[in-house]
C-alpha cells in the first residue's frame, strides 16, 4: 500500500519556477515500476524550453517543452539523491534550479513562468 507524504513545495527563483515533490513510497521495498521519478513541466512561456536533469555527476536531456504546453518525463530512480533541473529557452536565457532531494516514486512539478529572468537563476 502506498502512502502519500505531505506535498513539499519549494519556490525557486522568485516567480520563475516552482518545484513540488509528492507521494513517495515509504516502504524500503520499492517495485521496479515505482523505481522512477516523474517530472511534469508546465511551460507558461511562449518560447520552447529544453529541460535537462542533473544528479550525482550525470546530466540527462529530458526533452523539449513547446511554448505554452505541458510535458511529462520519467527517469529511472533507485534511491534518494539530490536533483537539479536545467532550463534552456530557445533564443533566450537558461537556468539551473536549486538542488532538491528526489526519492523513487516522487512527482516533480516544474513551472516555467512567462517572465523568465535568468538573473534570478541559481548555480
Amino acid at each position: 500500500m502506498r502512502e502519500c507524504l505531505p506535498v513539499v513545495r519549494l519556490v525557486v527563483l522568485g516567480t520563475v519556477l516552482t518545484i513540488a515533490s509528492g507521494c513517495a513510497a515509504k516502504s524500503p521495498f520499492i517495485s521496479q515500476e515505482d523505481a522512477r521519478i516523474v517530472i511534469e513541466v508546465i511551460n507558461h512561456n511562449f518560447q520552447d524550453a529544453t529541460v535537462h536533469a542533473h544528479w550525482t555527476g550525470k546530466r540527462q536531456r529530458l526533452g523539449t517543452v513547446t511554448g505554452t504546453r505541458t510535458a511529462n518525463f520519467m527517469i529511472p530512480w533507485e534511491r534518494p539523491v539530490e536533483l537539479q533541473l536545467e532550463i534552456d529557452l530557445l533564443a533566450g536565457g537558461g537556468c539551473l534550479t536549486r538542488p532538491i532531494w528526489a526519492d523513487p516514486g516522487d512527482i516533480i512539478l516544474l513551472e516555467i513562468q512567462t517572465r523568465f529572468n535568468e538573473l534570478d537563476c541559481v548555480g
